[in-house]
């Protein structure tokens, strides 16, 4: 990758089949990971949320005998 700075904002350059360029604000760069960030968090929280879920099925089913 190549990088420049161009209108204040930091330019890369990626080495593909097709060459691709694109301009970042920091301020854009910032959004987008904290954006990220969020998918992730909701992501992680709604996953450990099943866990917790299957685990307490899971307690159950030894508390009934069921367990092999």
């Amino acid at each position: 990758m190549d990088y420049a700075i161009e209108d204040n904002k930091l330019k890369v350059t990626k080495e593909v089949t097709n060459q691709e360029v694109q301009t970042f604000s920091y301020g854009d760069l910032i959004k987008q990971k904290e954006a990220i960030q969020k998918s992730l968090d909701d992501f992680t929280t709604a996953r450990n949320t099943e866990i917790d879920e299957v685990n307490s099925l899971i307690a159950k089913c030894v508390e009934l005998g069921l367990a092999e």
